[in-house]
């Protein structure tokens, strides 16, 4: 099957959306190349479990590390092999909810559980690990051994006169995991729009507004 991906709207990497104190591109979503880059500087680090869920299932980073609320009952967010269904807490933004992981994400959720991997916990040096995947940073700007220890990676395209240019990635933007999950699956489902939005856990017009891109 070809892998669908949704580049960046023009018009909206023209708009910041502010959430809370980070503040990132609408409809930032990266490419299969990104994909990579992305499993292989984890797969070996204690972030690995956590890194599937939130790119293979589109999972809030606070989905997947919720530890619930007892004071209410409400339990924490688990992930079940049997099923290869993450359960959100209830306790979470936008409530209970059941995510169906892919196979892809089956599989190397299995393979960390049989290595005794799969391990939940929140990031710690986020600046390194986006360095080692090739993304620009304020911090990874003012350091040079950073620089020269993991240089930047660059997309390969055309200009309009069909000469070979190289783009940087540039900086990492958060949540850019799960739009790109989120606009993946919404070619896979046809263009659904409320399939796309309850996959997320979100509601038909927020999927439209910040998730929706362009088939590229």
């Amino acid at each position: 099957q070809a892998v669908v991906w949704y580049p960046p709207d023009t018009e909206a990497t023209k708009k910041g959306y502010r959430s809370g104190e980070r503040e990132y591109r609408n409809a930032k979503t990266a490419t299969p190349y990104e994909y990579r880059a992305w499993l292989d500087i984890t797969w070996d680090t204690p972030y690995a479990a956590k890194f599937v869920l939130e790119t293979f299932l589109g999972l809030r980073p606070d989905e997947v590390c919720n530890p619930g609320d007892k004071a209410k009952d409400e339990p924490a967010s688990y992930y079940d092999f049997k099923t290869g269904i993450f359960h959100v807490s209830p306790a979470c933004k936008t409530g209970s909810r059941r995510v169906q992981a892919p196979p892809n994400a089956r599989v190397m959720l299995e393979q960390l559980r049989r290595e005794g991997r799969f391990i939940i916990k929140p990031y710690h040096d986020l600046v390194l690990l986006h360095a080692k995947m090739g993304y620009a940073s304020a911090t990874y700007d003012k350091q040079p051994r950073l620089r020269e220890r993991y240089p930047l990676r660059f997309h390969r395209r055309l200009d309009p006169e069909g000469r070979v240019i190289f783009v940087p990635w540039g900086k990492w933007v958060p949540k850019i995991a799960r739009h790109t999950c989120g606009s993946i699956y919404f070619a896979v489902t046809g263009d659904d729009c409320g399939r796309t939005a309850g996959y997320l856990g979100n509601q038909s017009g927020t999927f439209m507004k910040f998730y929706k891109g362009k088939v590229h």
